[in-house]
């Protein structure tokens, strides 16, 4: 019976990675959308990267930023006095997507007069819900059995309305530097520490300078925010490459990085 137990979870399992791998192919961009001061409408384009039609749920849910790492905090209503949901607008709620098709989902807010200086946050949830036949059949003296997976895939972007005069700073902290257990790659911690009113909307880079002074870039993070819920985040910045000696150049800028400007930024000597 053990015997039986082991070899049906094992099985069980692998359906599991094989139907996770499946749902892998939803592509959503932007990855975030930024509502500023005289901002009303904007554009998330949903796309259809694997070979079968598919079905998207779309729908709100409130997510509060975590100290630390930034994990989420799912909530089931707002922890602020102010819902934004109820002021955006978006369609289509539901989504039919054939291979590699693509659905353009059209956000609208209404700005309702005096409403608290800062920053205000939902999450739009994209999900896939289907029923898949695992067809994992097992001989137990002679009856099958024979399992059905249901399959709950969702994915969420960060909706964000600014109210008032932008007032947002961050200040890098000491970083820390080590190596992945299971990838084996270096990474870099960075702390960064926010004040103001605003979230930080940042894209986090980090660059290597060897001793000659040439400089390269080894690793970033395009959506390195720290909503104003927390006042500290750390950042783990995984490095595409061996470095040895020199410094590291840290610098947190916009999201928007062509417009050029720096939340904040150091240079670390390494031993």
């Amino acid at each position: 019976m053990k015997r039986f137990l082991r070899l049906f979870l094992a099985c069980l399992l692998v359906s599991w990675a094989f139907i996770g791998a499946a749902y892998a192919n939803i592509m959503i961009t932007p990855t975030r959308v930024v509502f500023d001061e005289r901002d009303r409408y904007a554009v998330v384009n949903l796309i259809n990267g694997s070979d079968e039609t598919k079905v998207y749920l779309l729908e709100w849910k409130f997510m509060r930023m975590q100290e630390g790492s930034g994990g989420y905090e799912r909530l089931e209503e707002p922890f602020t006095d102010f819902d934004l949901s109820q002021y955006v607008d978006f369609s289509p709620r539901r989504v039919t997507l054939a291979p590699g098709a693509v659905q353009k989902v059209r956000l609208a807010l209404r700005r309702p007069a005096d409403v608290p200086t800062g920053d205000y946050h939902i999450h739009l949830k994209f999900k896939l819900e289907e029923m898949e036949p695992s067809q994992v059949i097992v001989s137990n003296g002679g009856k099958n059995i024979s399992t059905a997976v249901k399959v709950n895939v969702s994915y969420t972007i960060p909706v964000i309305a600014r109210f008032g005069e932008v007032q947002a700073s961050a200040e890098i902290e000491r970083i820390d530097m080590g190596r992945d257990q299971d990838s084996g790659k270096l990474y870099v911690e960075v702390p960064v520490a926010r004040s103001g009113t605003h979230a930080v909307l940042g894209y986090l880079r980090v660059f290597h300078l060897d001793k000659a002074g040439n400089e390269r870039l080894i690793g970033e993070i395009s959506n390195a925010h720290i909503f104003p819920e927390i006042n500290k985040r750390i950042f783990k910045v995984q490095l595409n490459d061996e470095i040895q000696g020199g410094r590291l150049r840290v610098e947190l800028r916009h999201l928007d990085k062509d417009d050029g400007f720096i939340y904040s930024e150091r240079v670390f000597d390494l031993e």
